[in-house]
């Protein structure tokens, strides 16, 4: 609905349908499924979700304060660190979008020295939600592979119906 991504982890249950031998024809239910969960995404409050990293970093104690602000720009969240002799140790979650090349700058201001590793941590809302909405420009209503608008049928003839006037005129 915001970007033309995907939709994944949904289970949809069919609970009621109805054929008709002169109107049904192959592959009007699977049609009438991606309709009507067009439908229920137009009446969903929608989230755009990005991956994210979990992450654990070991620098010097004198290089905490550089690893914190870097993590805060590139929009993660990190636990309180934990402190190992002259050493202190970081985890948390970052965006992946945002923290995908840190270890060259970790690299490059430790001199080699510290140590991050890192995990896909799942998805997690996106960061900059409006600006990857606007950068991609998708047209929801200009979508005619995944049109949320329903085909009805009324004396032998069908007609479309816009997403927001098809619950009125259902009648399973």
């Amino acid at each position: 609905m915001l970007t033309g991504s995907p939709l994944t982890d949904v289970k949809v249950t069919l609970l009621t349908g109805r054929a008709h031998n002169q109107h049904t024809h192959g592959g009007d239910f699977r049609e009438a499924a991606f309709r009507a969960l067009r439908q229920g995404l137009e009446k969903a409050s929608n989230t755009l979700l990005e991956p994210f990293y979990r992450f654990k970093i070991k620098v010097e104690l004198d290089q905490m304060g550089r690893v914190l602000s870097d993590i805060q720009n590139a929009y993660g969240l990190f636990d309180p660190p934990i402190t190992d002799g002259d050493h202190s140790i970081l985890t948390g979650m970052a965006p992946v979008a945002t923290f995908m090349d840190y270890s060259a700058t970790l690299a490059s201001f430790t001199k080699g020295k510290g140590r991050m590793s890192l995990n896909f941590a799942g998805y997690h809302r996106c960061h900059n939600e409006q600006e990857i909405i606007q950068k991609i420009g998708y047209d929801k209503n200009a979508d005619p592979e995944y049109t949320s608008s329903s085909v009805f049928c009324a004396k032998g003839q069908s007609f479309t119906v816009k997403w927001d006037e098809a619950e009125n005129m259902m009648h399973c």
